[in-house]
């Protein structure tokens, strides 16, 4: 959604801190929700969800990563083990972080109130958009630590489930989705 000039409704580039075209400040520009004209209502994103960082954190894999590089720390401060291991710890640490963070940032479901739309993947990336009147079922999968997957099934797809997870807001998510198929349904 573009931004427009609070001044002259000129439409701001990126994160234009003024206008081009007469240079008011645009902090007060606020992005106005696109209208559908063929059934009048707002395609502005109702929900954006991404996947919750704590999913990495709590895998066993992780955690033999994480006790492997605390054991290096530690074998140099108590071994006297070279420098040149510390900066290999501090540098696999800083490829994990940028790893998990690239994971957030890429991986993310947007909920608008006609469709869903899922993105994933870090190079080969996918976008999965799937409309709330073919959505059918809605399943909240909870896990032990707090986070949840959120499963819907839709109508004419062969092995037509589609997903997203783990969010620690599932079933808010899933309420959502709720509404709005009902909220489709009437009509």
């Amino acid at each position: 959604m573009p931004a427009t000039c609070p001044s002259c409704g000129a439409p701001l580039t990126g994160r234009a801190r003024f206008c081009n075209n007469c240079g008011a400040p645009a902090e007060a520009a606020a992005p106005r929700p696109v209208v559908s004209t063929a059934t009048g209502e707002s395609t502005a994103p109702l929900v954006e969800v991404r996947i919750s960082i704590l999913r990495y954190l709590v895998r066993p894999r992780i955690w033999a990563v994480w006790v492997t590089l605390i054991a290096i720390l530690g074998g140099w401060v108590y071994l006297d083990l070279p420098v040149i291991g510390v900066g290999v710890l501090a540098l696999i640490t800083v490829l994990f972080c940028a790893y998990w963070w690239v994971v957030y940032r890429t991986n993310r479901m947007v909920i608008y109130p006609d469709r869903i739309v899922t993105y994933e993947g870090i190079l080969n990336r996918t976008e999965h958009t799937d409309p709330m009147w073919r959505i059918q079922d809605v399943t909240l999968i909870k896990k032990w630590y707090g986070l949840g997957y959120v499963r819907f099934e839709t109508a004419g797809e062969s092995g037509g489930e589609s997903g997203f997870g783990p969010i620690t807001n599932a079933q808010q998510v899933r309420d959502t989705i709720y509404r709005l198929i009902h909220h489709h349904g009437d009509r």
